[in-house]
């Protein structure tokens, strides 16, 4: 348990904690910044994609270096380098192309932040396959 708190929770849910503090003193920020203090604006252009990156990084070397390596290593490489790719397009993209902070009355953020979305899917994805090959190579 101590595994997965340290090398997938924290990572996930460090941008969200970082703005805790925020709160504390939300009174004393400028009017402009206190609009900005929502848990969607550090990950709303797929920012979390960067740490879906580095989950499939960590689960491509813990499989690549296997004392040994399991018969459906290849497969899961593959899809590792595939989730790699997609994760840095949508970061990239995200960061080109966003998303207005404003959600309008009724609609989900889910389906405001199309970046956001398909990022902490990838995110939830990659690191399922980190937590498998960390535990099952």
């Amino acid at each position: 348990m101590g595994w997965i708190i340290i090398n997938v929770l924290i990572p996930v849910f460090a941008p969200l904690i970082a703005l805790l503090p925020f709160y504390l003193f939300v009174h004393a920020l400028p009017e402009k910044s206190r609009k900005l203090l929502r848990w969607t604006t550090p990950v709303k252009d797929g920012q979390m994609a960067w740490v879906s990156v580095a989950f499939n990084a960590v689960a491509a070397y813990d499989l690549y270096n296997a004392a040994t390596p399991p018969s459906w290593k290849d497969g899961v490489l593959l899809g590792l380098i595939f989730l790699c790719v997609a994760n840095v397009l949508i970061a990239a993209l995200g960061g080109v192309f966003p998303v207005e902070d404003e959600v309008v009355a009724g609609e989900s953020p889910w389906a405001h932040f199309p970046a956001m979305t398909a990022s902490a899917v990838l995110t939830l994805l990659s690191a399922v396959l980190l937590a498998g090959v960390h535990f099952l190579a």
